[in-house]
């Protein structure tokens, strides 16, 4: 049950070391010289989408494909798998793991492209009950014209898994456990490659540590790139009224030409779309503890995920009962415990009903050239 988590707890104390100073050159770079070198990093303005996995030096780490069979018609096809990762973009409090590179859940779900089937990789040599395929195979043709249409994105693979574990059976958690991740996979393309960032409270001494740096920056194209970076950091660490107003931000300058306003539009497309998947995942985890299914500690473990989803979504009345109940809880493990905690130590700090942040400009800034 708690394989999940102790995945993604959490990078070693020597990838820390080495990830911060990449941090503090991705977000204290605020200085014009700064800001030049990390638009001169991407072409098109990268650092302003929030999208993708540009920031990251590594150029990808290896990835070579595997035959699988589909087992409800036996065809063979071919699937990208990732070889090696790492732990260097640390975690998010909701259990969410980074790697610097490609991130492994986007080659963790493969597709058949004869019936649908989705699953991730090393579970295809279990195969299917045989009285389950034909109508495994019938209820996922209901799906195949738009899939023929569409892009098979890593999101739409972990949908078509969290369908094909339905139709199978397998229960609330492990549907909510794909819709879970298929959230994320939306997730790495608002917030890119931010090194050892390790949950909650880490996020937001980051967030804090970097404002004075931001709140000095005096250009327009400046300010555009910062406000950007903080957003994605913001997202990362579950702070929505935070998010939004250094998105908003972008309405206080002038348009530096990197196209600031579309691609704030398409960072909150992609939100309401996280947002989307992280509803289902809660409303799942929120059946089976309905249905008492699991161990006591599994429910403690579900039970933590429903208050840290409704606080990313932000209902922080409802996480904060959540949270605090888990951590009443006596079969609470120490390891959900002490990301639960850390947690409510920062609700404590976020915007309930608006940012926390001070966001306005120094006078050093406002009387620059």
């Amino acid at each position: 049950m708690i394989t999940r988590m102790e995945r993604s707890l959490f990078a070693s104390e020597a990838v820390v070391r080495v990830a911060q100073a990449a941090l503090v050159v991705l977000l204290l770079g605020l200085s014009s010289a700064g800001v030049d070198a990390q638009e001169a990093s991407s072409t098109d303005g990268t650092a302003a989408s929030g999208g993708g996995q540009e920031f990251s030096p590594m150029a990808a780490s290896p990835v070579t494909t595997t035959q699988l069979t589909d087992p409800i018609t036996g065809q063979l096809f071919e699937a990208e798998v990732l070889l090696v990762t790492n732990g260097r973009g640390g975690y998010d409090s909701d259990g969410c793991p980074y790697s610097q590179g490609p991130q492994p859940r986007a080659y963790a779900i493969a597709t058949s492209p004869y019936t649908l089937y989705s699953a991730p990789v090393e579970s295809y040599g279990k195969g299917v009950p045989a009285k389950a395929t034909g109508s495994l195979h019938q209820y996922l043709q209901q799906f195949a014209d738009k899939e023929a249409t569409s892009p098979l994105t890593p999101t739409r693979r972990y949908e078509l898994a969290a369908l094909a574990a339905e139709h199978l059976g397998e229960g609330p958690y492990a549907v909510g456990d794909y819709l879970l991740s298929a959230g994320w996979t939306v997730r790495d393309r608002i917030v890119g490659f931010l090194p050892a960032v390790q949950g909650a409270s880490d996020a937001w001494e980051k967030l804090q540590g970097v404002l004075p740096d931001y709140r000095a920056v005096a250009s327009p194209r400046g300010r555009t790139l910062a406000s950007f970076d903080l957003a994605r950091l913001s997202h990362r660490g579950g702070f929505g009224w935070e998010r939004d107003a250094l998105l908003a931000q972008l309405e206080s300058f002038p348009d530096a030409g990197l196209g600031a306003f579309s691609k704030r539009e398409e960072f909150r497309r992609l939100v309401r779309r996280e947002h989307e998947l992280l509803r289902a995942a809660r409303s799942r985890f929120e059946e089976g503890l309905g249905m008492g299914l699991g161990s006591s500690e599994d429910r403690s473990y579900r039970r933590y995920l429903v208050g840290e989803l409704s606080r990313r979504l932000g209902e922080l009345e409802r996480a904060g009962d959540e949270l605090r109940a888990v951590a009443n809880d006596t079969e609470t493990s120490a390891e959900v415990l002490g990301v639960v905690r850390d947690i409510l130590a920062v609700l404590q700090l976020q915007g309930a009903t608006a940012s926390a942040l001070d966001l306005s400009w120094t006078n050093e800034a406002k009387e620059a050239p």
